[in-house]
């Protein structure tokens, strides 16, 4: 089974010092991160060069995880959502560019509590055309379950009723599901068909730590065993890297072999 590494655990790093010690720890496939770093659109200066350095480390690039601080789904005005939808088609560009196969996104990036059904019915638009750019751009869209969340937003079931379009998939974030009290097994035979990622990360059930895979109460090896069962999926070990992110990139890398000696083994400890 392979993994896919978040950039994400280098946010404070540039995007070429996580390129470089993501290949000498071994690892083969990123999602590279473009929120407020790396790859947003919105901050670079040189988005040119920062392609090319993705491409030049010989990295796979399973997705990219498209902006969502400061962004407008949700929103019931049509400006806000006129510069989201720029915002994004750009990380759709630079997925095909870079010939990733998805563009992870957040399906509410207000407060879903609070999303009318103006809003909401603005954010089905804004997917359909996110849709047909990513159709012909030949990138997948990928819609992720958001913790602590309202309905919709918040589950495999609420998604694949907001987003009935085959065209777009699904990002299980087990995290996300182990903190909204839901059976995370349930949600990935309810996301099979449509499930092409996975974030994967640890917590106590309480905060989004996105702690090491073995760093929590989510029984992580009965999750890794189902996803395993789906050719079609990558798990993305999303980890936060604060605050030493050289350290934690260790521990991650230790966490795979501790993983793969477990499967191979047939125990799980």
């Amino acid at each position: 089974m392979r993994y896919a590494l978040s950039t994400w655990l280098y946010a404070d790093r540039p995007l070429d010092a996580a390129l470089r010690d993501f290949k000498q720890a071994g690892f083969a496939e990123i999602e590279v991160w473009a929120d407020k770093t790396h790859l947003d659109p919105r901050y670079l200066t040189d988005a040119a060069e920062a392609l090319n350095l993705v491409r030049k480390s010989g990295l796979g690039v399973h997705s990219i995880h498209g902006p969502f601080h400061d962004m407008g789904i949700g929103s019931e005005d049509p400006a806000v959502i006129a510069q989201t939808e720029k915002t994004i088609m750009k990380t759709l560009e630079f997925s095909h560019e870079l010939e990733s196969g998805f563009v992870v996104l957040h399906p509410v990036t207000c407060d879903s509590s609070k999303i009318s059904e103006t809003g909401e019915n603005y954010t089905k638009e804004l997917f359909q055309r996110l849709a047909d750019r990513a159709q012909q751009l030949g990138v997948g869209i990928l819609v992720e379950n958001l913790p602590k969340a309202s309905a919709p937003y918040n589950s495999m079931a609420g998604l694949n009723k907001l987003f009935p379009d085959p065209r777009i998939g699904l990002c299980l974030d087990v995290a996300h599901a182990f903190l909204n009290g839901l059976d995370i097994l349930e949600e990935i035979a309810i996301a099979a068909p449509r499930l092409y990622s996975c974030h994967v990360s640890n917590n106590d059930g309480k905060k989004d730590s996105h702690s090491n895979m073995y760093d929590g109460l989510i029984a992580m090896d009965e999750v890794l065993d189902r996803l395993a069962a789906l050719p079609q999926v990558t798990p993305v070990l999303e980890i936060t890297g604060s605050p030493n992110p050289e350290a934690t990139l260790e521990g991650t890398k230790q966490s795979v072999v501790i993983r793969r000696s477990r499967a191979q083994g047939g125990k799980h400890a």
